[in-house]
């Protein structure tokens, strides 16, 4: 899920979904939604995994291509084809980069480079930089919430009683405020 916010362009949100990273050929679909102009947007995409994957079975290098089509219905809706290729490349700190290509109707063609790196188990952090031939010059700063956030906080207790007290703090709390 996305949400986003620009003074120019006001509130949005997006949702995707796609096949995970053990998937050597998957794809992907998403919808999106901007609250000031009421436009919505969709896209596709189709995903190869590359090389080697980790213990768990995850590829660490893959290339996507997509298209997609914004503000559907209206004067001025567009249309466009990307195409990504991400991959790792220093295991030992997590650090995985990517390098797109696209075309747009309304922004014209357009490169993005990204990097992401993790800020601990828990989280990671994608800024990324954009440039389009009408659009110009843009960035963007991601962040990311491991799938297993909640589970990897309670379960990494040394207690096994404590990580059965973690899942429960929240009822017991909620079961005190109903007594008074």
């Amino acid at each position: 899920m996305n949400l986003s916010y620009s003074y120019a362009n006001g509130f949005g949100a997006g949702v995707n979904i796609g096949t995970p990273n053990d998937v050597q050929v998957g794809g992907s679909i998403g919808l999106n939604y901007n609250a000031k102009s009421g436009a919505w947007g969709a896209s596709v995409g189709l995903k190869m995994g590359l090389g080697q994957t980790d213990n768990q079975g995850n590829y660490s290098n893959w290339v996507d291509a997509g298209v997609h089509v914004n503000n559907i219905g209206r004067e001025n809706q567009s249309q466009g084809l990307s195409a990504t290729i991400r991959g790792q490349y220093n295991e030992k700190k997590g650090l995985s980069g990517s390098l797109g290509l696209s075309y747009d109707t309304q922004s014209g063609y357009g490169a993005t480079v990204g990097l992401t790196s993790g800020l601990g188990p828990l989280l990671s952090v994608t800024p990324s930089w954009t440039v389009s031939e009408y659009g110009g010059l843009s960035s963007d700063v991601q962040y990311g919430v491991n799938k297993n956030l909640l589970g990897n906080i309670f379960e990494q207790a040394t207690n096994p009683n404590h990580a059965s007290a973690n899942r429960n703090l929240l009822d017991d709390i909620w079961n005190g405020m109903v007594q008074l």
